[in-house]
């Protein structure tokens, strides 16, 4: 963002001046605001790629995260009772009892 406006501020004064005398005497000063834009549209786009890559491996991180959670049996709760005792309407489907699948 510095770069940008750096470039800017001096290539206004250089614009400005070859639309009054189509003449630029201050060549420098001009090379110098491309260098600085130049240098603003790189630092935009690599900022954007690292930001990217960033977000990209948080995601992963929280996905691994979240699977690794999911490995694990939940644990029953001995104030909420058992659904293996509960009637096989209620049970969940597909759930294993005694090694028979009901």
């Amino acid at each position: 963002m510095i770069f940008g406006a750096a470039g800017l501020l001096l290539g206004a004064s250089v614009v400005v001046e070859f639309m009054e005398t189509r003449f630029v005497p201050r060549l420098p000063t001009a090379v110098l605001a491309t260098g600085l834009m130049l240098l603003a549209f790189l630092s935009l786009g690599c900022g954007l790629i690292v930001d990217s890559i960033a977000r990209g491996r948080r995601e992963a991180k929280r996905v691994a995260y979240l699977a690794a959670g999911a490995l694990r049996e939940p644990r029953e709760s001995a104030s909420h009772g058992s659904w293996l005792f509960a009637p096989a309407s209620f049970r969940p489907a597909g759930t294993w009892i005694d090694g028979a699948r009901h």
